[in-house]
């Protein structure tokens, strides 16, 4: 649930977010950090869009979802090897 406006996420369907994460995962192998966080918008006509690469991000978000990191990484290090279209 949303803080501010109580809108409900359960449910809701992120359009590209496969695509994101493949942006993300791409982002990683480029810079050879080892660690970073990606920042990613979402345009109506261009679709995901990556906005910066961050070396030391935050991990408040893990406070927000009440779920720590491992989780996530493990879903994406499970996920097949995807190959996107160059546009």
């Amino acid at each position: 649930q949303h803080p501010d406006t109580k809108v409900e996420f359960v449910g809701l369907v992120i359009p590209f977010w496969k695509e994101m994460l493949v942006m993300a995962s791409r982002c990683y192998e480029l810079s050879n950090l080892g660690y970073l966080g990606v920042d990613i918008v979402l345009d109506e006509k261009r679709g995901p869009v990556l906005l910066e690469m961050n070396a030391r991000p935050g991990l408040g978000i893990q406070i927000a979802n009440r779920l720590g990191l491992l989780p996530r990484l493990e879903m994406v290090d499970g996920m097949e090897r995807v190959e996107l279209s160059p546009q």
